[in-house]
């Protein structure tokens, strides 16, 4: 990991641009909302779904931190709801920066509220 770097993106959370290292084993994948295509053909692995919009919420109910609060103290940014309008994907990290193996590296993609297909007739 000798590269990084961090930016803010449209919703105002910090994101981290990282290469994972081989080792890390706190990888995880959510989908939030209904996805526009397959997130399988995007990665390897299967995501996580769910329709919660609110991030520590999400990170809870998936057991990646213990509480909400411990996000509002540690990463006020994280402290909010993805927007309705909001569609794509951001990255984070949460966890200890120099011990990589207690770091979790979380991808978010994040498709539309409802069910596009659904409502086609």
């Amino acid at each position: 990991m000798k590269n990084k770097i961090y930016k803010k993106n449209e919703l105002g959370i910090t994101e981290y641009i990282y290469d994972i290292p081989d080792y890390v084993k706190n990888q995880y994948y959510i989908m939030v909302g209904y996805p526009l295509v397959d997130p399988s053909s995007l990665y390897d692995i299967l995501p996580a779904y769910t329709t919660e919009r609110f991030i520590p919420k999400i990170l809870k109910e998936l057991e990646i931190v213990k509480s909400t609060g411990e996000i509002k103290r540690n990463h006020p940014d994280l402290f909010i709801s993805l927007p309705e309008s909001y569609l794509g994907f951001f990255s984070i990290t949460l966890g200890h920066y120099m011990r990589t193996w207690e770091t979790s590296f979380i991808t978010f993609i994040v498709g539309p509220s409802v069910d596009l297909e659904s409502q086609k007739h």
